[in-house]
């Protein structure tokens, strides 16, 4: 009989619902102290341990998601070409892995903490779509380092749709941080307004002020969810993002927060004449102070409408499209159809890497099965928003898609991040947890067993392909590190630290954002320091990357001038002249090519007389 003096209290931690919260409770537990019990007690420490670290896990769950998102919006590094944007993929792959494998661990310990009946909802069998139709145009895309990137990136956002989705239960507390975000970046705007005697030159965190302004706008529908709960620090950071917004005088944005603001008082009728009245205002306000060339279609019609018609025959020419990520290769074939502003890309005075419309991007890329899964995905969210009523949410998707019909926002970390962010509160909006009730012959440990293998196999998927993109994103950081020091070495014409800094590249990275191959400044880095061999070789291999890149063709032209092979220096000199036919230089040198061409031939003629 074991001694009353030998009782010893023990705690368990006990999870009880209050008011639809969570409170954890002490319970004492009266356990004898033998010897023989200890396991027990060190069973229930363990056990009371666990509770513990399970709930703060599930706190600290929403509080890394928070930060991934302020980090990606402020965080930067001015040692890369753009310097927004590889480490701001780095944050945001490496936080999302984080919170898959909390999320997962979660799962393991206490399956009813983790509501997995929201992957029923049909924006996620479309998104995967979306991913698998990308991921097989891999098959035939030109760059397979760049195709990668992208399908990469589509994997990303939807497994950042789905943590979105699990840890943002606490609605409010995500909310607040999002407004004090938007008041920073509207603050952060007025002093960069301030500083800067030309608008151009405002970026903000941003890159430049395209998409500065659009990021500003992601901010406005968490200020409207905080305006409709009377929030007095929404109102004064809704009103410091207008006035950040209408100062900078981004059309698209402009046109956004318009349709937004019809949208969003379309079914009170007096709020939408007030809205309607407002608008005329601005609009008149904007004309006084800044002119009529604020709403210039001007830029329209000398660019932008030539890249999208092009891209409408890039689609024709490919109706299966040209492969995730080869936009920027294929473009340069259609160049010669464009205006004489769009021709100055010869003189590399303008670089094509997206058709500043998101949706053109998309289908050419991806054919017509792609769009219509990447704009059902926007449609769901919208149906998710519809049916629960949320205006904060709809008004805004709509007022996104507004941008992104002039401009490629999806391309960014952070307008990313916040356009999944609001399409994983629409479905929280609209969503019921599902309760599944499996019928009896399915109610076997075979089966259980078998529901969980495919849970765990799925796990170990995401996982790894979530480490895969993270080695991906930082590799293509190291990359663009070695391409800003070598644009400078290229600036000083210092040879050799150009070929220190270009021997990075592999297959996963070998195009800079300009679309030219790293190959390229290779090969003149080896010409320049007398490797003629090398740098005739390497000007193949970034003919191989880029077929259509004018300053490359030009090159391998002379290369094999110099090599002596003219039948082939006439056939590059004539693919220029076919892509580029108001390029002079390049018919100068087939000229003079096909002139050297006729002298040897005579020559020979004359020695075979001879002879």
């Amino acid at each position: 009989m074991i001694s009353p003096l030998h009782l010893q209290p023990a705690r368990l931690y006990q999870q009880t619902d209050v008011n639809n919260g969570k409170i954890w409770k002490i319970k004492n537990i009266e356990m004898a102290g033998d010897k023989s019990l200890r396991p027990c007690r060190r069973l229930l420490a363990l056990l009371s341990w666990y509770c513990l670290v399970a709930n703060l896990m599930k706190k600290l769950e929403l509080y890394l998601f928070i930060l991934s998102i302020g980090l990606c919006t402020f965080v930067q590094s001015e040692k890369t070409i753009d310097y927004t944007m590889t480490t701001r993929q780095l944050v945001w792959s490496i936080t999302t892995l984080v919170l898959f494998v909390s999320i997962a661990i979660r799962l393991i310990k206490r399956p009813a903490d983790v509501d997995l009946s929201v992957v029923k909802r049909l924006i996620f069998p479309v998104s995967v779509c979306f991913f698998l139709v990308s991921a097989v145009t891999l098959l035939w895309t030109h760059n397979i380092g760049e195709g990668f990137y992208e399908v990469l990136k589509i994997f990303l956002t939807i497994v950042y749709l789905f943590v979105a989705v699990i840890v943002l239960k606490d609605k409010e507390t995500f909310m607040k941080a999002m407004v004090i975000f938007g008041l920073a970046l509207a603050i952060y705007g007025i002093v960069n307004i301030i500083q800067e005697n030309n608008l151009g030159l405002v970026r903000g965190p941003m890159a430049n002020k395209n998409p500065f302004s659009s990021a500003l706008f992601l901010f406005l529908p968490f200020c409207l969810y905080g305006i409709l709960k009377g929030r007095v620090l929404s109102i004064l950071t809704a009103v410091l993002l207008l006035c950040v917004i209408f100062t900078l005088r981004t059309r698209a944005v402009l046109l956004a927060v318009f349709i937004a603001a019809i949208v969003a008082t379309f079914s009170n009728k007096k709020a939408f004449y007030v809205t309607i009245f407002c608008i005329v205002v601005i609009g008149a306000v904007l004309v006084f102070f800044v002119g009529a060339d604020v709403y210039s279609t001007e830029s329209l019609r000398n660019g932008r409408y030539d890249m999208w018609s092009q891209t409408l025959n890039m689609t024709i020419d490919h109706p299966f499209g040209v492969g995730i990520g080869s936009w920027e290769i294929y473009i340069s074939k259609y160049i010669k159809n464009m205006n004489d502003f769009m021709i100055s890309h010869v003189n590399q005075k303008e670089y094509f890497t997206r058709p500043h419309n998101g949706d053109l991007l998309v289908l050419a890329e991806t054919s017509i099965i792609g769009l219509l899964l990447y704009l059902g995905i926007f449609v769901t969210a919208l149906y998710y928003t519809f049916k629960s009523r949320s205006i904060y949410l709809y008004s805004f998707i709509i007022g996104y898609m507004a941008i992104e019909f002039f401009s490629f926002p999806r391309e960014r970390p952070f307008h990313s991040m916040i356009i999944t962010v609001l399409m994983a509160l629409a479905i929280l909006e609209y969503h019921r947890p599902v309760i599944l009730k499996l019928p009896l012959r399915l109610r076997k440990p075979l089966f259980a067993y078998q529901h969980k293998m495919a849970l765990a196999f799925a796990g170990i998927f995401v996982i790894g392909l979530l480490s895969v993109t993270i080695y991906d994103f930082a590799y293509r950081h190291k990359v663009e590190l070695s391409l800003h020091r070598m644009y400078k070495a290229v600036a000083r014409e210092d040879w050799d630290a150009v070929l220190d800094e270009s021997d990075n590249y592999s297959i996963l990275s070998d195009i800079t954002p300009t679309s030219a191959p790293i190959a390229y400044y290779m090969a003149i880095a080896n010409y320049r320091t007398g490797k003629k061999e090398k740098s005739f070789e390497l000007f193949k291999e970034a003919e191989r990357v880029n077929p259509y890149h004018v300053y490359v063709l030009m090159n391998l032209g002379h290369a094999y001038d110099k090599h002596g092979e003219f039948t082939k220096s006439v056939e590059i000199y004539e693919r220029v002249v076919s892509l580029y036919p108001k390029f002079e230089r390049a018919r100068k040198s087939l000229r003079h090519t096909q002139n050297v061409q006729i002298i040897n031939a005579m020559y020979f003629m004359n020695l075979f007389m001879k002879g």
